[in-house]
């Protein structure tokens, strides 16, 4: 390695390798560089190249001249006379465009001693019942006196007692009559009810031609026959019900529909409480019952094969369909030997509700193993893992309840930040942490956007009152009609809302997309007094200075950046005013509009 304090000459060392070498060192020396009969001096300050002079050419001229020599001696000096940087250039960029220089020298030399070939070009590659008859009765024999009794009587007084008893026999039979004749009457009007029922059309017609009969004359000697009548036509029609139901049945299970034959013999038993098929008819539901429990299982096992883990869910809703099934151990016994496959299945399915945050759905999963598991190990760490879930879901929830309350404020983002970042100073370590600072951020952007239109709505009207000279966009640039120069409505003052150092300034120009724009720089101090001059509208609203592209490099102690600046209240053409690069002022960017 060279020390920092040379003196004497080098040969077969490279100059541009050396000054690469001073920089890296920060060196302090001049340079007599020698080749043939030209002469030249590079001075080094710290490592930077701060002068140069060879013949009528100096500094960044003479520099790429020196650098363009080959064969070079270098004489070091340990001492620099210059101490203001008078190039103001990378050392990198000097380099280049020396070794570019001395690159040209070698064609030109080699041209004079042949002409080089004209290279050819290459073509472009393409390519290409009926009624029964009322019983006949005897009309009772007429009631006479025998004349041959009478007659056989011999006195008088054995005629009264005689007289008496033919009177009681007469009377006697006279009754006899009447209630022969009576009871005539009530068989004839109950063969003509039996001969009305006969021709009813339905059993409950029948039946209230019985009653009625029975309600008007309840002490007849053929109410209960009526009565008895009744039982008869309500058996018949209870069997005739039953050999419907039985029919209807049988064509629903041969169709296939168990579910209607049940509903069949189901109705009949709520229609007929009591009935004498009563038996039969819960023998009928057993069997019906069963050979559905059956091919609801087979369809559920059918189904359920098809479902892989997800058939469980199907073994469980079979439980629930059918708590009374004859299967219903089978089942369970399902259920039990899926613990393994349905834990991996739960966790996979856990983990992409994990992804997406979906708090709720992972503690329904949890628990629906729980539930089905409730013994098992991995049971207890389900239920480790549903607190975790809980507290997320709890601070999910107080999120979006933030979120509302935000957009309630409308505009007011400042409350809004106020209430993302209390909670998060209550909560610190709360699992919404990263959604919360990130609202902070979205909402400031929105304050600071609000607060660039309302400066700009203050800034606009000034421009129009000012005349024809500024012509304003809708982009928020402004075009000066004096000096055909695009600005930047919002200076870097507004945008930011602080000011910036020199380095600061120039990392906003190159970020800066103003009206779709990629080409904004710093202003030359000229344009900047030309946009200040008496006539301007800018001056009452700028800022109190504004940095220039025109810098210097000074050397006290360190290399210091010296900008020139433009003081909008103190334009005064040609003044420089100077300040350092750490200092903190504002940035109004320019460009030339292409024409």
């Amino acid at each position: 390695m060279v020390g920092k304090n040379l003196g004497g000459k080098l040969q077969g060392v490279s100059l541009d390798s050396f000054l690469q070498m001073a920089q890296m060192e920060d060196l302090t020396c001049t340079l007599r560089v020698t080749s043939g009969d030209a002469t030249g001096d590079l001075y080094l300050l710290k490592g930077e190249l701060v002068s140069a002079a060879t013949g009528n050419l100096k500094n960044t001229d003479a520099a790429h001249h020196i650098i363009s020599w080959e064969g070079a001696t270098i004489e070091i000096e340990d001492a620099c006379k210059k101490t203001i940087n008078e190039i103001n250039q990378p050392l990198m960029n000097i380099l280049m465009e020396g070794l570019r220089l001395r690159d040209e020298a070698k064609l030109k030399a080699k041209d004079k001693k042949e002409a080089l070939p004209p290279q050819q070009k290459k073509k472009p590659f393409s390519k290409s019942p009926k009624p029964s008859a009322p019983d006949k009765q005897k009309k009772p024999d007429n009631f006479s006196t025998s004349s041959k009794a009478l007659r056989s009587t011999s006195s008088p007084k054995r005629r009264k007692p005689i007289l008496a008893a033919l009177s009681i026999l007469f009377i006697f039979g006279i009754a006899v009559g009447l209630y022969a004749i009576s009871t005539q009457k009530t068989k004839i009007a109950y063969d003509d009810l039996e001969l009305e029922v006969s021709l009813a059309e339905t059993p409950e017609k029948k039946i209230a031609l019985l009653q009625s009969y029975m309600e008007a004359k309840p002490r007849d000697a053929y109410a209960i026959k009526a009565k008895n009548h009744i039982k008869e036509i309500q058996a018949q029609k209870v069997q005739d019900h039953f050999s419907r139901t039985e029919k209807a049945a049988n064509r629903f299970i041969q169709a296939g529909t168990p579910e209607k034959a049940l509903n069949e013999y189901q109705k009949f038993q709520r229609t007929n409480p009591g009935s004498p098929f009563e038996k039969s008819i819960a023998e009928k539901i057993i069997s019906l019952t069963g050979l559905m429990d059956t091919r609801n299982y087979n369809q559920m096992l059918e189904t359920a094969l098809k479902h892989g883990p997800e058939r469980i869910r199907f073994y469980k809703d079979f439980l629930t369909d059918y708590p009374e099934s004859r299967h219903r151990k089978k089942v369970e016994t399902l259920i039990s030997e899926m613990k393994d496959e349905y834990y991996f299945y739960i966790s996979h399915q856990i983990k992409e509700n994990e992804e997406t945050e979906n708090w709720q759905k992972c503690i329904d999963l949890s628990q629906l193993y729980i539930q089905l598991y409730p013994e098992a190990k991995r049971s207890k760490e389900f239920e480790t893992y549903t607190a975790s879930w809980n507290e997320k879901l709890r601070a999910t929830q107080a999120f979006d309840l933030m979120v509302r309350q935000a957009t309630d404020f409308g505009k007011d983002y400042n409350a809004a930040i106020t209430v993302f970042s209390d909670y998060l100073k209550a909560y610190p370590k709360t699992s919404v942490k990263d959604k919360i600072e990130k609202e902070i951020v979205q909402l400031k952007a929105l304050a600071e956007k609000d607060r660039l239109a309302t400066a700009v709505n203050e800034i606009k009207p000034l421009l129009e009152g000012s005349g024809p000279r500024f012509k304003l966009s809708p982009d928020d640039t402004v075009v000066d009609a004096k000096t055909g120069l695009m600005w930047c409505l919002i200076d870097s003052q507004m945008a930011l809302n602080r000011c910036v150092t020199y380095e600061e300034a120039i990392g906003y120009i190159e970020r800066l997309n103003t009206g779709n724009h990629k080409d904004w720089r710093l202003p030359t101090p000229e344009e900047l007094f030309a946009l200040y001059d008496q006539e301007s509208a800018f001056a009452t609203f700028a800022s109190p200075w504004y940095w220039t592209s025109l810098t210097k490099k000074t050397y006290a102690g360190q290399w210091v950046i010296h900008a020139q600046i433009v003081i909008p209240e103190q334009v005064v053409e040609g003044a420089q005013t100077f300040r350092e690069s750490w200092q903190c002022g504002t940035v109004r960017a320019v460009r030339r509009p292409k024409e």
